[in-house]
């Protein structure tokens, strides 16, 4: 990403936006492969399968993989924090493969909502993780 905009970058021009663009991929070639439109491969049906390669192509899923499955042992209680909605929607992929309990909490959900999920999560022996 940096090398293809590597003279924009260099220019000494006033396009903060483009460079704001760059930040934005570098962000997300962080995060997971599949933020890039393409990079997930469609079956006949369009639909996306599920499977392992949804954390095996991620560096920070495989790692997220082996934390949670060490901490999920322990009876341990875990949040994460997201700013992108839809690493957001690959985390709860994930989960939903994997079988974790969980509540998501993001932008667009209501405050009764946001109150209730919270305290189920906070409620003794809840088995959201």
């Amino acid at each position: 990403v940096l090398s293809r905009n590597l003279d924009e970058i260099n220019r000494k021009t006033k396009s903060k936006q483009r460079l704001l663009n760059i930040l934005m991929q570098l962000r997300k070639v962080c995060n997971h492969p599949y933020l890039f439109e393409g990079a997930e491969k469609a079956n006949a049906n369009g639909q996306y399968e599920e499977g392992p390669h949804l954390y095996q192509n991620s560096g920070k899923l495989q790692l997220l993989d082996k934390l949670l499955s060490k901490l999920f042992k322990q009876d341990s209680r875990v949040l994460i924090f997201c700013q992108m909605t839809r690493m957001l929607d690959i985390l709860e992929d994930y989960m939903l493969l994997k079988g974790h309990k969980y509540n998501r909490i993001d932008g667009s959900t209501k405050q009764q909502d946001r109150d209730e999920r919270m305290e189920d999560f906070n409620r003794p022996h809840s088995d959201k993780k």
